[in-house]
């Protein structure tokens, strides 16, 4: 079709007039699954919500195994800032404690980042757009 990403960036300040005064949860937005997962790797270790044939799987197989997992499970390459850009307001994300730090991290599979770090991304943004 054609359409540049900066396009969707700004999608929510050009709707019609007639949209404008619906509730909020009348309107289809723009999600993403998974919307941190850009942030999982392969170097990471396998994260608790993987089915215990996935766990021994990913440990006896080692890095090949890490990498068929991260296959599997990653929804998104794109990270949070290109994924506003591109229009998604709506994240979804599945979150562990990690086993040695208590940190809540991302997890698709295997770990990634800090839950904090990714919200921390999202929030400078935000408030960017705003101001």
């Amino acid at each position: 079709m054609g359409y540049e990403v900066s396009q969707f960036a700004d999608w929510m300040a050009l709707l019609p007039e007639s949209l404008t005064t619906i509730p909020l949860r009348s309107l289809a937005i723009p999600g993403s699954n998974g919307s941190f997962s850009c942030t999982v790797t392969n170097a990471n270790r396998i994260s608790p919500d993987n089915s215990l044939p996935v766990k021994i799987f990913g440990h006896i197989s080692c890095c090949l195994g890490k990498e068929r997992i991260l296959q599997w499970n990653r929804t998104q390459d794109l990270t949070v800032v290109q994924q506003l850009t591109s229009g998604v307001r709506y994240f979804e994300a599945q979150v562990a404690a990690y086993s040695s730090t208590g940190d809540f991290r991302v997890v698709c599979g295997l770990y990634g980042d800090e839950l904090s770090s990714s919200l921390t991304t999202n929030c400078a943004l935000t408030k960017q757009e705003v101001m």
